[in-house]
């Protein structure tokens, strides 16, 4: 068990979910719609937090894809323009400043071959059906925001590569896939998993035993399969459940954050046993635990400098070592020592967790007119917020009851436990 280990972002699940697969936030190069630009007044010290930073560089909070499922009604104008994962450099050869790679393009293009992965959605076969589980989260599908990945083409046709309803071996499939696969040893050396909205903790819409027991029900399939004494599962989610944490997280990724401290489990026969990790850790070390363990260079200056999981483990040997050589940009290298047969990552993905299990969105208590309200707490407010102006794309972020922010009555409550300089982009999930 790891009991310092923070969410990468000061955000939410649309943002998190972003972090955990590109250690990056979606940038805006499009119109921006009306209402999505979010704005605050210091005078008042009130953020209108939306989708985008306040200088509209940056998606931040829920927001759909225009290749990916999304719900109906959402205006085109409202999409996501598919993210450039595939196009590093302009006709010119200078570096093109919308190049976003994620992890799975890292995997799909290591230097001793494709490392196998893949992201296991619940409901996912539905959405790309049109007709979605209603509990289904479009803005928790990270990677069908990237052209490498999206499952629809420009026009909304179905691509042929990327759509597990006309490729099997897509990367992107539904999660009974997941079992299917296990079942016939067919893993990937890297999973992800995504349960669907009753599956995933979250307070609102979903019960938190029903949640756990389904991370349970994954933990005892990889268990008792062939595949178990290779395997490494990692457990966590992507925010907190909203309860006050008196430890601060740590300003390691710049403007974005640490975000709220969040519980992570590490199972595997290579784990130590019985052992608390209090190594500081976030998102960006499930990425980094990836790269080291597979030789593959850092998406950026984030997960480069990120702690890997070497600490919760006992043969360091085969997960790298806990802090790699650092960041070269794209054209450099990084030196890897690697040795033995590894063990495969299931990373499960709950509803606000990321890694292999689930994620507990853990304190159910919205309550209120808005569904974020904390009863008992609409008038209260915090004063250390500054004009937000001195770095115009951070949100100085806000938000839902998920981290300790409250929207009531429009006024956003802004948590004394991060510094001004510290301050995330906002978030709603």
């Amino acid at each position: 068990m790891d009991d310092n280990f923070f969410h990468a972002a000061y955000g939410g699940s649309f943002l998190n979910h972003q972090f955990l697969v590109a250690a990056a936030a979606p940038q805006w190069n499009q119109p921006i719609p009306t209402g999505y630009l979010s704005s605050y007044d210091p005078a008042t010290k009130t953020l209108n937090d939306s989708n985008l930073t306040i200088d509209g560089r940056y998606a931040v909070n829920t927001t759909f894809g225009a290749q990916a499922p999304y719900p109906a009604g959402v205006p085109s104008a409202n999409l996501l323009n598919v993210i450039n994962d595939n196009h590093p450099f302009m006709p010119d050869g200078t570096p093109d400043p919308t190049y976003i790679p994620t992890i799975g393009d890292r995997l799909d293009t290591a230097a001793g071959g494709a490392i196998s992965w893949k992201w296991y959605s619940g409901g996912w076969n539905d959405a790309l059906a049109g007709h979605a589980d209603p509990l289904f989260q479009y803005h928790h599908q990270p990677f069908a925001y990237y052209a490498n990945y999206a499952p629809f083409n420009a026009d909304g046709t179905p691509n042929a590569q990327t759509n597990a309803l006309l490729n099997p071996n897509a990367h992107l499939q539904d999660e009974a896939r997941f079992f299917d696969d296990l079942s016939h040893g067919t893993l990937p050396a890297v999973s992800f998993i995504k349960p669907l909205g009753p599956d995933n903790e979250h307070p609102g819409y979903a019960s938190l035993l029903q949640g756990q027991q389904h991370v349970a029900d994954i933990v005892h399939a990889v268990q008792n399969s062939a595949d178990w004494a290779h395997t490494a599962i990692i457990i966590t989610y992507d925010e907190n459940g909203g309860r006050w944490d008196h430890v601060s997280p740590s300003n390691n990724n710049d403007i974005w954050g640490d975000g709220a401290r969040v519980p992570a489990i590490v199972i595997s026969p290579y784990a130590k046993q019985g052992y608390v990790d209090h190594q500081q850790h976030d998102t960006l070390s499930i990425l980094k635990t990836i790269e080291n363990r597979f030789g593959l260079q850092p998406l950026n200056q984030f997960d480069a400098y990120a702690s890997s999981l070497a600490s919760s483990f006992e043969v360091t040997s085969l997960i790298g070592p806990a802090h790699a050589a650092g960041y070269q940009g794209e054209s450099g290298g990084r030196d890897s020592h690697f040795k033995g047969a590894s063990p495969a990552f299931v990373i499960g993905s709950l509803g606000n967790f990321h890694f292999l299990a689930e994620a507990v969105r853990s304190i159910p208590f919205t309550t209120g007119n808005t569904g974020d309200d904390v009863p008992g707490y609409q008038n209260f407010a915090f004063e250390r917020v500054t004009d937000p102006q001195s770095k115009p794309h951070t949100m100085l972020g806000a938000a839902d009851n998920n981290d300790l922010g409250v929207d009531s009555g429009g006024d956003w409550i802004i948590p004394t436990w991060t510094t001004p300089s510290k301050r995330g982009p906002g978030r709603k999930s």
